[in-house]
């Protein structure tokens, strides 16, 4: 079976992990009355077997593999404070979504806002977000537009701007 790379975010980089998906797959069938303590100890236990994590970063990838496994079985992310906006770009890579990506990351440079900007362009992954219809734009983990392109003052309000 060929491994697949996920990209998550961890700290404020995003980090492709070798074979996130499968695990979190296997965990929630194996682990699922288990306590969140044992979870995020099974996960990180898996999963540092093919991915190199440096012993300072410990914390920050085992946090980062328990809220993965929270999205992956549907239950509420914790918010976190601080720390870089996050912008994800939904969509395959049509005009749309190329447009989108561009005002955002234009809106991003031009008021010179800390983000995390990245586009999405997997089916299974876009549709993670409940965004069935693309373009979307997810802000800070949350759906704020699906099936279309905002228009700039929109997008800057979304931004905070």
């Amino acid at each position: 079976m060929p491994e697949t790379i996920t990209r998550i975010r961890v700290g404020a980089n995003t980090i492709g992990i070798i074979g996130l998906k499968h695990h979190l797959a296997e965990v929630a069938q194996s682990h699922g009355d288990a306590s969140d303590a044992e979870i995020t100890d099974e996960l990180f236990t898996r999963l540092k077997t093919r991915n190199y994590i440096a012993a300072p970063a410990t914390e920050r990838y085992r946090s980062a593999f328990f809220k993965a496994y929270l999205t992956f079985v549907g239950r509420e992310v914790p918010k976190e404070e601080g720390g870089p906006l996050s912008v994800r770009i939904l969509g395959t890579g049509c005009g749309r979504c190329e447009k989108l990506e561009s005002d955002i990351r234009r809106i991003l440079s031009e008021e010179k806002i800390l983000a995390e900007c990245d586009h999405l362009r997997e089916p299974k992954e876009i549709a993670a977000y409940g965004c069935f219809a693309s373009p979307g734009l997810v802000i800070n983990e949350e759906l704020k537009v699906s099936g279309r392109v905002p228009t700039e003052q929109e997008l800057r309000s979304l931004l905070g701007v």
